[in-house]
């Protein structure tokens, strides 16, 4: 049971604290390589691993089920938190044991994927798109992202970004590829080929090409916040 899976995860450490980032506000924008190399290169750093994809995917459906039942104040309470924080952890443990009958054989589910479900099945609910900035964003536009950023969650990340923030960029700043992604099945190559695409056009987000592997799952529940939070923010 969902449940019980999260009460498996207590041994991640998790923290309260705000951890260093890498702003775009005070570095260079990096040079944007040759796209068709940029591709390749991405498509090989890429993991989809298939029972990432299908935890995420069954997720998704104890998500949405929570969301029919509970409805919007329950679902987004742990989105609230900061990732990685006790307090959110307390949280989505809250909404498991709640409505556990939602998922009666999901096995155990790292909480970036719980959270990611969770706020992608609010966002397919209300569907408010972000406003891409006009041409490319200066490193002000991006830095200010900071300010909605989970501060929390130090386990993921993609070179010396947090994933976390990597993926509010994303949502932002390319509004329609992060529909895209969060619109395919999870596990296919649909979804891998949005990732590709996302990581390949991020470095406006101030990103340079890596050989760090990048989950695919875990990029996409990322994403799925960034997207849910942009449809929040007061106008």
């Amino acid at each position: 049971m969902i449940a019980r899976s999260l009460a498996c995860m207590a041994f991640i450490s998790v923290s309260t604290a705000a951890m260093s980032y890498f702003s775009p506000a005070t570095e260079a924008q990096p040079e944007i390589i040759n796209p068709p190399f940029e591709n390749f290169h991405y498509e090989k750093i890429l993991r989809q691993d298939w029972q990432t994809s299908i935890n995420y995917a069954q997720t998704l459906r104890f998500a949405n089920c929570v969301t029919r039942i509970g409805g919007h104040e329950t679902v987004s309470h742990p989105l609230t938190f900061s990732a990685g924080t006790s307090r959110e952890w307390v949280a989505l443990n809250k909404v498991a044991q709640r409505y556990g009958s939602c998922a009666p054989v999901l096995g155990r589910v790292d909480p970036a994927i719980l959270r990611g479900a969770l706020a992608e099945a609010l966002w397919e609910r209300e569907q408010v798109l972000p406003k891409a900035p006009a041409g490319a964003p200066t490193g002000a536009y991006l830095a200010s992202l900071f300010e909605t950023l989970p501060h929390g969650d130090t386990r993921h990340r993609y070179s010396d970004v947090p994933m976390a923030w990597l993926g509010r960029c994303a949502a932002f700043t390319m509004p329609d590829r992060s529909t895209a992604l969060v619109r395919s099945e999870p596990g296919s190559v649909e979804e891998k080929r949005a990732v590709v695409d996302l990581i390949a056009a991020s470095d406006r987000c101030g990103l340079r090409p890596t050989n760090v592997l990048i989950d695919v799952s875990i990029y996409r529940a990322a994403v799925a916040d960034g997207l849910y939070l942009s449809s929040n923010l007061p106008n």
